[in-house]
């Protein structure tokens, strides 16, 4: 079900002008990113015979990702 899927890393702070420590640019959310904390909702596929659609986009599983928590900022941005 997640093969198709980006575990969605994020990215740690950096400085884009590499000033000597100082972090200029945030950290994103994500998996690799501690501080980070996310939701993953599981949507199973349609059952044959339901009320459900039964097209094509219904009938594998699906997930939805939230983040409930980003890294703190890290001192200096």
């Amino acid at each position: 079900m997640f093969a198709d899927r980006q575990a969605l890393p994020g990215a740690a702070a950096f400085s884009s002008a590499g000033t000597g420590g100082k972090l200029d640019i945030e950290a994103a959310p994500g998996t690799l990113v501690a501080g980070s904390a996310v939701t993953v909702i599981v949507f199973p596929r349609s059952v044959a015979g339901a009320r459900t659609p039964q097209t094509a986009a219904f009938t594998i599983p699906n997930v939805v990702t939230m983040w409930d928590r980003r890294p703190p900022t890290p001192p200096g941005v």
